[in-house]
């Protein structure tokens, strides 16, 4: 009897008892690691959106100190008709950037944005502020294009302006590019060339160029007329770089495309924000 029960102690595990232990460590690990890749990229994301938001307010803040800085409606101005670039000008700054593009994969790619200002040249750029710039009758906001294509942006400054200013610089912000800034069109006569005019529907209404007339939210003509003012209407969007972000001039839009899960810094998201706001010209403080 006492051979008989110490042979069951010394008895081990059985195949069956293994394996099923391993398959359920196993399994307990593959949790841990979607738990802790999820996380990741949740906490990365949260990382990104905060910035853009601050990021969003920053520039919004900015441009405002800059149209208040301004003397006239013709020296607010830009453009964002180029498919490689945009650029927004004030009478005390300029704003240039590169348009992100999205190749066959749906990542979101940027061009090489060099710019030259004296002897010095820098790369890399996403968006620039130069301050000082001679904008009187440039139509391209004292920016001197000397390449454009989906591989290359170079620009020229003024070597008399200020140094350019990168605005959205790596760290945080590495994800984070601008899709637009431009003066949001509420009924006004207003040339982006020459600058011409200013006036606008009411507050709430958008002007309606088919029906030539101010309309409300709901699309219907309102029968107002059209009034002077110093306001300038302005929308500012800032999209992530991957993901497939499509807008409209209303900063209306959406994410085409979503990635799939990666790691080191891929995450499954595209996002956009967009900023609406408006600043009194020449009411400098």
């Amino acid at each position: 009897m006492k051979n008989s029960s110490e042979n069951r102690l010394k008895k081990g595990f059985t195949i069956i008892e293994l394996s099923i232990a391993m398959a359920f460590v196993s399994i307990l690990l593959l949790m841990i690691v979607t738990i802790t890749i999820s996380m990741t990229g949740i906490y990365q994301r949260g990382l990104t959106l905060r910035a853009m938001d601050q990021r969003g307010r920053e520039l919004s803040e900015m441009i405002i100190r800059d149209i208040r800085a301004s003397r006239d409606s013709s020296s607010v101005r830009g453009n964002t008709s180029n498919a490689n670039y945009g650029f927004f000008c004030t009478a005390v700054s300029a704003y240039f950037w590169v348009n992100k593009r999205v190749d066959a994969n749906g990542e979101g790619v940027i061009p090489n944005f060099q710019v030259t200002h004296g002897t010095q040249v820098s790369e890399g750029h996403r968006l620039v502020r130069v301050s000082g710039m001679n904008r009187t009758t440039d139509p391209t906001c004292g920016f001197s294009v000397t390449a454009s294509n989906n591989a290359n942006v170079r620009v020229t400054v003024d070597v008399t302006s200020a140094a350019p200013v990168e605005l959205l610089p790596a760290g945080t912000n590495a994800d984070i590019v601008i899709q637009t800034i431009h003066r949001i069109n509420t009924g006004e006569v207003f040339n982006e060339t020459t600058g011409d005019g200013h006036l606008h529907c009411p507050d709430g209404q958008m002007w309606d160029s088919n029906r030539n007339g101010c309309v409300d939210l709901s699309g219907n003509l309102t029968g107002d007329v059209r009034i002077r003012s110093n306001y300038v209407p302005m929308l500012v969007v800032l999209t992530t770089l991957r993901g497939n972000t499509q807008t409209t001039l209303t900063g209306d839009g959406k994410c085409a495309i979503d990635n799939a899960v990666g790691l080191g810094g891929q995450f499954n998201y595209c996002a956009l924000n967009k900023f609406e706001f408006s600043a009194r010209i020449g009411a400098r403080q």
